[in-house]
């Protein structure tokens, strides 16, 4: 399988600001594509690869078989990349074939120009390049950075002759770490411990996509990390590394700290640190040495460097059916936190908060409910900013979990996670990896948590074929905690549901269709079904009615309307049509008018009727009680609505009107004001193309 982006950003950042050109200049053809070279030359420059040598500080290559590159013709998409494929590999210039049309042209605008080009199809997947996941071979030790290495060129004309010289592209760290006997040493870590304000472009790895394509503030994280792991060493004396890292420069300030910790087999850890003398660049396409010969200590600064034996250990808390699984770990808990039953406590917490909310108290019993002990060197070391997030100072711990000052947004090693959450499913079934719900507390209390899923994109499924890793805080309340895991983890990570909150910026008019051709993709494959595009009288006339205004008898969850259940009426949900979710002001609208109504507004109240029906679904799909797409069908129709009534209606109670008009108006008012709560971060999608 191959991995891409597949939400098209509308609105660059200002780093790549001067790099877009106008909407405008965007033409679709009415039919037959657009006219693609069939043939390019493309030239290395000298600290390029995918096969490679040192020479100097620079990376040296040549074009490797089965090599690709994409073309972009605008840099905010990835959906309309022509890909091409090396012919005549061996030499630094060298002819590719086109192997995949280009369907959207740009005139009067520049290309992007993308390596590798099965992973990286525009700009977004460029700032998202992962860098986890690397293996060193003591038999192949330079074998991995092929794979590990992107590149990225921006071109005016887009022609038959293209030359990566210039290009922004990932830089390579050698280690060579001495002064001590390894035994048998399974992974080295590299972080930077900052003493001042970083900001985003210090990400030794990935996840500077964030930061690049929103209107926050710049991360102000201090402290990040990078690994690699070693394969086939025995006892050593002295290790030399090599990890790929950043394709953006990693900033560094004079007294920060590089740290170096090398894990053996029997899980001894042994660290040492290294103060960066003056300012300096890591620039991308250069390989840059970092060499540690003494000041070698056990443990990563927090006592013994032995990883307990109960590190990875399960403890299922509820048996259940299998596909139908929540998995819970923490991150920045250590030994101590398991030995005063910390840990087990706010494990057991989440669990019964997940079930603490309609419909999923009434289907508690059939889930598959376990948590992993997840041991960390350090606590999390953060101090809350405002309301809102958390300013990381600097700590190790198992997931990396990283927040952002004054937003909601976190993230963390979602890989490691998923190795965790391997071992509570004991299986190696890809079907149950592919739908698990993950839930990471992180120990830290502040109000922030995001939700990152991953959605394979297939033809077959209309019921979210999804993963996802929700990253939750503490809260600075108990009941703050219980509302961020209901938006994030039950929402979200499970729901497949999306934000019914607004702001007040929408997207423009001519970038409407765009969105809204996403949003009904993504309805189709089971995805945001409590969200649907909203046409008012503005963007009617900007279509010239080829759309027709939104109203009760066409939006998405037009059949819950006048049904035995009478979802529209006050005594139930006042189920109807209004404008403003997913966001934006305009162009999207959502089931029920206020926060009160619904939690994936305000995180407080209940999942209106259309969420519910969205979770029941997905429910009975991963349960094994039915199968194939049967959404929008008069019988699922009908099947939830029997269930609804029966099981959930009894149950939910309203909020009154005036505390309605509240919640919206805090909505409104927190835009502006630090120091109120912010709604919870947007969820991080990434999209996995089926190979079935």
């Amino acid at each position: 399988m191959r991995t891409y982006i597949g939400k098209a950003i509308l609105c660059m950042a200002a780093a790549y600001a001067a790099l877009s050109c106008s909407k405008e200049n965007i033409i679709i053809p009415d039919a037959g594509g657009v006219e693609n070279l069939e043939y390019i030359t493309i030239s290395l420059a000298d600290q390029v690869k995918t096969a490679y040598e040192m020479d100097g500080n620079n990376l040296k290559t040549t074009w490797s078989a089965g090599d690709r590159v994409a073309v972009t013709p605008d840099l905010g998409l990835t959906y309309y990349a022509a890909v091409y494929e090396v012919t005549d590999p061996g030499s630094s210039t060298s002819k590719f074939q086109l192997v995949q049309e280009m369907y959207q042209a740009a005139k009067e605008c520049g290309y992007g120009i993308f390596y590798p080009g099965d992973k990286v199809k525009g700009i977004t997947d460029f700032g998202r390049f992962s860098y986890d996941g690397q293996v060193q071979k003591k038999s192949d030790p330079m074998g991995h950075i092929k794979d590990y290495h992107s590149m990225f060129k921006y071109v005016d004309t887009f022609s038959d002759n293209i030359s990566f010289e210039g290009a922004s592209q990932s830089a390579c760290m050698r280690l060579r770490l001495s002064g001590m006997t390894f035994h048998e040493p399974v992974g080295i870590e590299l972080s930077v411990q900052g003493h001042e304000l970083f900001y985003s472009n210090n990400y030794m790895g990935n996840y500077p996509y964030y930061y690049f394509t929103s209107d926050s503030k710049p991360s102000l994280e201090k402290a990040s990390k990078i690994s690699i792991t070693l394969d086939g060493y025995g006892d050593e004396n002295s290790i030399e590394a090599w990890i790929m890292m950043s394709n953006q420069d990693v900033l560094l300030k004079k007294g920060d700290k590089l740290v170096v910790t090398v894990t053996q087999k029997d899980g001894a850890q042994y660290s040492a640190e290294v103060i960066v003398p003056s300012d300096m660049t890591l620039s991308g396409g250069k390989w840059h040495d970092l060499r540690v010969g003494k000041g070698w200590k056990e443990g990563s600064g927090s006592g013994s460097g032995s990883v307990p034996e109960y590190d990875g250990e399960v403890v299922v808390l509820q048996e259940g059916i299998p596909g139908l699984d929540l998995v819970i770990m923490g991150d920045g808990f250590i030994v101590e936190d398991f030995e005063n039953g910390t840990y087990d406590s706010i494990m057991r917490q989440c669990f019964e908060e997940f079930f603490s909310v309609e419909p999923f108290t009434t289907l508690r019993n059939d889930f598959h409910v376990a948590y992993v002990k997840a041991v960390s060197p350090e606590r999390i070391n953060a101090t809350t900013t405002g309301a809102n997030g958390a300013q990381n100072n600097g700590s190790r711990t198992k997931f990396s979990t990283q927040f952002t000052p004054n937003s909601t947004y976190v993230g963390g090693d979602n890989d490691m996670v998923r190795e965790y959450a391997k071992k509570a499913l004991d299986t190696d079934s890809d079907s149950r990896m592919r739908n698990v719900t993950i839930v990471v507390m992180a120990n830290q209390e502040c109000r922030a948590g995001t939700c990152h899923m991953t959605f394979y994109t297939s033809s077959n499924y209309d019921n979210a074929m999804s993963y996802s890793i929700a990253y939750c805080a503490l809260g600075t309340a108990a009941s703050e905690r219980k509302e961020i895991m209901r938006h994030e983890i039950c929402g979200h990570g499970f729901g497949k549901l999306d934000d019914e909150y607004y702001y007040s910026q929408s997207y423009s008019d001519s970038d409407m269709e765009t969105v809204w051709n996403n949003q009904e993709q993504y309805h189709s494959w089971g995805l945001y079904r409590n969200v649907d595009r909203y046409v008012n009288s503005s963007l009617y006339s900007y279509f010239n009615g080829k759309y027709p205004l939104t109203n009760e008898s066409n939006v998405y969850w037009s059949d819950l309307f006048n049904t035995k259940n009478n979802y529209e009426s006050s005594d139930v949900e006042s189920l109807g049509v209004f404008e403003g979710a997913q966001t934006v002001k305009t162009g999207f609208c959502r089931p029920t008018e206020d926060g009160s109504e619904s939690i994936m507004n305000n995180n407080t109240g209940i999942f209106n009727a259309i969420s519910r029906r969205s979770i029941y679904y997905r429910y009975l799909h991963l349960s094994g009680q039915i199968s194939g797409k049967q959404y929008g069908t008069s019988e699922e129709l009908n099947r939830f609505l029997d269930w609804d009534a029966n099981y959930i209606l009894p149950k939910i109670k309203q909020s009154s009107a005036q505390a309605s008009h509240q919640a919206r108006e805090r909505i409104e008012h927190v835009l502006y004001n630090l120091d109120e709560p912010m709604p919870l971060h947007r969820p991080v999608l990434r999209f996995v193309e089926d190979d079935e």
